[in-house]
């Protein structure tokens, strides 16, 4: 009786024993879906690939559909033959992308282009699938593989441009990936309310503005060459200034006002007039 009955625990053991063996082996090859991402580092607005490795386990799995949801707002630019018409009523903000087999399931992998947002964070893909062999399995089994993207921040500095003349505002700074409406990535206007004054512009003399931005300030003009009480220039194109060319008009030497001779040819004549005439009553203070 102790020898047979020890050849029955035997026998059960062994049975158990290979049950198990089986269960293990069922396991191990499960048919299953695993993703793969081309980055999980990205910039904004970079777009990287999504591959969906479908493996067929030796059994009789021959239908598959699989679900992958992408992060809401990021762009699909290529759905390497997936459907994106998914809807959820329940979920309006659920981005899917789905694939499906329906006869001869084989090992296949589906890739995907998408594009990330613009906003700086760390965004999540998930997704499940089933095979025949899961149909019945009341929770369907989520998708392996890595399922977060980081997008990094923009830290790019633009500048205010108030006046539109494509010169910012050192003052007036955002951070953005690219420049936001107004803004711009040059930081060397010096007047931000004026379009006419920015590096490169044309100076004005005597109209109390460094037009240029060159730092040098408001430049005199040439006619100015004379003030109330003599030959000393005033910052202010007047009277003076057309009664001193007036003084020396006509002279080549033994000028009363030096400067009277504005051009520089040795004779005061019409044409250091008309420096005086097209400046004439230009007088900032």
């Amino acid at each position: 009786m102790i020898g047979f009955g020890s050849g029955n625990i035997n026998r059960n053991l062994l049975l158990c024993s290979s049950i198990a063996f089986l269960l293990i082996i069922s396991t191990c090859q499960a048919s299953s879906v695993t993703r793969s991402i081309s980055k999980t580092s990205v910039s904004p607005g970079e777009v990287i690939s999504v591959s969906l490795t479908v493996s067929i386990a030796p059994t009789s799995d021959t239908y598959y559909a699989v679900e992958d949801t992408y992060p809401f707002n990021w762009t699909i630019t290529n759905n390497g033959g997936g459907d994106t018409n998914q809807t959820y009523p329940s979920s309006p903000n659920r981005s899917v992308i789905k694939f499906v087999m329906i006869d001869n399931a084989v090992d296949t992998t589906y890739t995907y282009m998408i594009k990330a947002n613009s906003t700086a964070g760390t965004y999540t893909f998930s997704g499940q699938y089933e095979f025949n062999s899961t149909l019945l399995n009341p929770i369907s089994p989520p998708i392996s593989g890595p399922s977060q993207v980081t997008v990094a921040g923009c830290t790019q500095i633009f500048y205010g441009d108030a006046d539109s003349d494509t010169y910012g505002n050192l003052s007036n700074t955002t951070q953005a990936c690219t420049a936001p409406s107004g803004y711009v990535s040059s930081n060397t206007d010096c007047d931000d309310t004026k379009s006419a004054v920015h590096p490169g512009a044309t100076e004005i003399c005597l109209n109390a503005l460094d037009d240029d931005c060159s730092g040098a300030g408001d430049p005199d003009c040439p006619g100015d060459i004379a003030n109330s009480t003599g030959n000393t220039p005033d910052r202010c194109i007047d009277m003076f200034d057309l009664t001193a060319i007036g003084h020396d008009f006509g002279k080549t030497s033994g000028f009363i006002n030096p400067r009277a001779d504005i051009t520089g040819n040795s004779l005061v004549d019409i044409y250091d007039l008309v420096y005086v005439g097209k400046d004439f009553g230009k007088c900032p203070g």
